[in-house]
């Protein structure tokens, strides 16, 4: 796993695996303010503003 872009409103993760993603949908909860998105081993988490 390899972290990089750190912002305060999005993180990415490159290198992650699918069940690594399973796992950190699990971690995180279905109750989250956070976006999530996956394409192809990377993960992104970001934030939205209104």
């Amino acid at each position: 796993m390899t972290v990089a872009k750190n912002r305060a409103d999005r993180v990415m993760l490159y290198d992650i695996s699918w069940q690594q993603f399973e796992n950190l949908l699990k971690d995180l909860g279905e109750h989250r303010a956070a976006k999530l998105a996956y394409d192809r081993t990377t993960f992104e988490k970001y934030q939205t503003f209104t």
